[in-house]
């Protein structure tokens, strides 16, 4: 499923193939567990919004509901009151477009941006409710904090990553960006994902040219290569 069919922010009601996709995207997540009548349940309430690249799809002042990516690329950004903003991560299909509210001093704003051209399921609050009167306790629970957990655990990981040296924050980035995006290549994986090495560095949260100097190390010593714009993390790595 692909994202071009709207691209105004607008949402449809319509949307055969998109719910279909997001029918399986749902069922194929094991970590969510959801019977085929909740997964029914919420295909069946949901709205599509479509996105050009860089327009804001969600923001900590309008964090109502679920949001789910079905098609394209996502991306979660924290602002501060100075310098660039850090990415805490891309999102993939299935992925749970989560924004924590509440900017403090340090944080002045977070908002979910798309990457690439991006199709969202939005779950209100009210059709929310609609779904957890219908379903099981502890499937509505699951559904609830799925996307809290999914933060979480990327949140620990970027504070442990702070105390480590560039080169490994850049591996360890990658091999997440492969997981989530990879395609088999002869070389490794390919990680078919647009991605700049300003991209990268907002990621790792870095200079843009430090990280550039780790991206040409590490292809040296053939961890990384590069294919019609993508970059392949090798076996090696």
């Amino acid at each position: 499923m692909t994202p071009e069919a709207s691209l105004n922010g607008t949402a449809g009601r319509g949307w055969g193939a998109a719910r279909n996709t997001l029918r399986a995207l749902l069922a194929g997540e094991v970590g969510l567990g959801l019977s085929s009548a909740t997964i029914e349940a919420v295909v069946c309430r949901v709205e599509f919004v479509g996105w050009r690249p860089r327009q804001e799809v969600t923001s900590d002042r309008e964090s109502d509901g679920i949001r789910i990516v079905v098609g394209g690329v996502a991306k979660l950004l924290c602002h501060a009151e100075h310098g660039a903003p850090v990415t805490v991560q891309f999102i993939p299909p299935g992925g749970f477009l989560h924004v924590v509210p509440g900017p403090s001093r340090t944080v002045h704003r977070v908002r979910a941006v798309a990457h690439t051209p991006v199709l969202v399921a939005h779950l209100a609050e009210a059709s929310w409710r609609e779904v957890a009167c219908h379903v099981r306790v502890q499937e509505s629970l699951r559904l609830a904090a799925y996307a809290w957990q999914t933060l979480s655990r990327r949140l620990y990981e970027k504070c442990t990553l702070l105390a480590q040296p560039i080169r490994v924050r850049v591996v360890h980035e990658l091999r997440v960006l492969a997981h989530d995006f990879g395609v088999p290549h002869p070389a490794g994986v390919c990680i078919n994902l647009p991605l700049s090495h300003a991209d990268l560095a907002s990621l790792v949260g870095a200079a843009r040219a430090n990280v550039t100097r780790s991206v040409c190390a590490l292809r040296a010593d053939g961890f990384l290569a590069s294919t019609s714009g993508r970059l392949v993390l090798t076996a090696a790595a």
